[in-house]
């Protein structure tokens, strides 16, 4: 069974643990809290995970490189690529020669170096191997992963069925500010799994715990969901990658979410 994807009722003591859900951006078919909760609350009479409850879950991550100095999307091009099934098994990773002249390889957060990506294959190639392995039935799960989508020329209907945003299902509201938090892969993983990154981002790490993530998130109640949440709210995050380097590598501006330190 996989989340629900169009408008459902949820019950009464559902909005109350979930307050102020936001309508859902249907042209990336996010899933907020309030349908993982919904399941939850749906599947209270069995707790007993089936491996093949999993079978159509995936997780594509890529890592990119600068081929600008802003913080575009138009300014990054794909230099790795993972795949990650519903049981954490990768099936797919690969270094992606970029085709435009690199500004910079962002080593720190991207771990590639000019000389791992001239060992590496096309984006046409590794699009080709991607799609092989992909369903067309696949949910894939991952944090904001309409960019990874999109770099990898994915299309809805043809290369898989659903998207989950994890960044939606964990973001909680937090009453100090009156408002939604949102966090990191790496925040959400190392506050609910335990798990941290050793040094630059591994897009097969990424996956891999995208996918714990939305099996953990899956198989919670309303009351466990809205548990974590706050849990990640509470917890102060270690400093990001871009943070650690003043949200400038080689003269490439990193603030894409901190406006106030963007150079671009």
């Amino acid at each position: 069974m996989i989340l629900p994807t169009g408008p459902m009722k949820t019950q009464g003591a559902m909005k109350r643990t979930t307050p102020g859900v936001h309508r859902l951006e249907q042209e990336q078919n996010f899933i907020g809290p309030r349908f993982v909760s919904s399941f939850a609350m749906a599947r209270g009479r069995s707790r007993s995970p089936r491996r093949s409850r999993w079978d159509k879950v995936f997780c594509v991550d890529v890592e990119c490189v600068a081929i600008g100095r802003s913080h575009d999307i138009s300014a990054r091009s794909p230099c790795s690529v993972a795949l990650v099934n519903g049981q954490e098994e990768v099936l797919l990773k690969e270094i992606i020669k970029p085709e435009k002249p690199i500004i910079s390889c962002l080593t720190p957060l991207t771990g590639v170096t000019k000389a791992d990506l001239d060992k590496g294959i096309s984006l046409n190639e590794a699009v080709a191997k991607l799609k092989r392995l992909l369903p067309a039935d696949a949910v894939l799960v991952g944090q904001s992963c309409a960019s990874d989508i999109e770099w990898m020329m994915l299309e809805k209907g043809v290369d898989f069925a659903e998207v989950v945003d994890l960044g939606e299902i964990f973001k909680g509201y937090n009453a100090r500010y009156g408002n939604y938090s949102v966090h990191s892969l790496q925040h959400e993983a190392r506050v609910l799994l335990g798990k941290t990154a050793r040094g630059a981002h591994d897009p097969a790490w990424d996956a891999q715990v995208s996918v714990a993530l939305y099996k953990k998130a899956k198989l919670a109640t309303a009351q466990e969901l809205t548990s974590m949440q706050q849990q990640l709210i509470s917890t102060k995050p270690l400093p990001s990658v871009a943070k650690s380097h003043n949200y400038n590598i080689d003269g490439v501006c990193m603030a894409k979410f901190m406006p106030k330190f963007c150079t671009c």
